[in-house]
């Protein structure tokens, strides 16, 4: 194992930033999961570094720290349009937020951090993340950040204020505690309730039967509420997501996704404008698991082998199983491949599947 290793090293040495796919086509015989681990292990013990951006579906370049430049030249060949449109806004503007950008540019951005500067700023309790042009000066992107963000939000001192009177209501109630502590002993102090209790056992057991009545009620109260709550927040992320995923198979595939009791759970962000991710959880015999769905829905071409290739070794790398699914279906390759390769780890549906 440890000459696989070198020999995948030493081919980044030579070409330059790879992706797992590119290294296993030069290695007879070794699969692109494989490769793929190799180089995260050799990305943990800080031996290589890997780029922010992500392609096919989720690979990353893998590269050694002298080749950053070799890097930022083969991904500023390989941008597309709306990459290009977004990395001139922001040479334009020097610095842009989160807070004041469109949920598009926000899918973008993330994916050109090889190219430009990305930081987070804390204001006021939340984090904001913040991009500057390469050119511009640290400490000026940061300053000029927290303007833009207490222009926006404001300062945190109204907050602060509000906490100093939660604490001095605190305080007044605290005070009149005593009082009340020194009236219940009076009223529980009874001779003849002691009395009947003694007596009467069986009258306590049915006020105890009574209690616990009323505790099974609320207890069924409880959970209606929170069974509603949890309703409720499907029914927002479904209306969330769907504004994200534009057009008319995002809203398919979410609807299926319904029909067999699969909770979605949050939309990531994939810079691939043809490509949308989910988190899901999937009914099975042992409880509800957690599975990563991939929306594929290129315009005319089915997927390739590449592309679940890439979802693959994802999937290995994240330790969740994949659902793929394609507006227009799977190459022959590819389901070979993943008949092959990466049975009971993916799982490809097409879009007559779900019709």
């Amino acid at each position: 194992m440890q000459k696989l290793d070198e020999q995948i090293l030493n081919i980044i040495r030579n070409a330059g930033p790879s992706t797992p796919m590119e290294i296993a086509s030069r290695i007879n015989g070794t699969d692109s999961l494989i490769v793929g681990a190799v180089l995260a292990d050799a990305a943990s013990q800080k031996k290589i570094k890997k780029s922010k951006r992500r392609i096919g579906g989720g690979l990353r370049y893998y590269y050694f720290p002298d080749q950053f430049g070799t890097l930022q030249k083969k991904i500023s060949s390989s941008l597309t349009t709306h990459e290009k449109e977004v990395l001139q806004i922001l040479m334009k503007e020097n610095l842009l937020g989160e807070f004041e950008i469109s949920n598009q540019i926000k899918l973008i951005l993330p994916n050109l951090e090889d190219l430009i500067r990305a930081f987070n700023i804390e204001h006021g309790g939340t984090t904001y993340r913040c991009w500057s042009a390469p050119t511009m000066d640290e400490k000026l992107a940061f300053e000029t950040a927290m303007e833009k963000i207490t222009g926006r939000v404001g300062s945190v001192e109204p907050e602060v204020a509000k906490v100093e009177t939660a604490e001095k209501k605190i305080q007044e109630v605290k005070k009149e505690e005593p009082a009340a502590k020194i009236e219940k002993p009076k009223e529980e102090e009874k001779p003849e309730a002691k009395i009947q209790e003694k007596s009467k056992p069986a009258s306590k057991v049915a006020k105890k039967s009574k209690t616990s009545d009323s505790r099974q009620i609320k207890l069924s109260k409880e959970d209606t509420t929170q069974k509603e709550t949890e309703e409720e927040m499907r029914d927002r992320i479904r209306k969330e997501i769907l504004r994200e995923i534009e057009g008319d198979f995002g809203d398919i595939v979410l609807r299926w996704l319904e029909t067999q009791d699969i909770d979605v759970r949050s939309e990531n962000s994939v810079p691939d404008e043809n490509t949308y991710e989910l988190d899901v959880k999937v009914p099975t015999p042992l409880g509800r698991q957690t599975y990563m769905v991939k929306i594929l829905d290129f315009p005319k071409k089915p997927a390739s082998q590449n592309d679940v290739a890439a979802i693959g070794t994802e999937a290995v790398t994240r330790r969740v199983p994949a659902m793929v699914i394609s507006s227009t279906g799977f190459a022959k390759t590819a389901i070979k491949y993943v008949d092959k390769e990466l049975k009971d780890l993916v799982f490809l549906i097409d879009k007559n599947d779900i019709e």
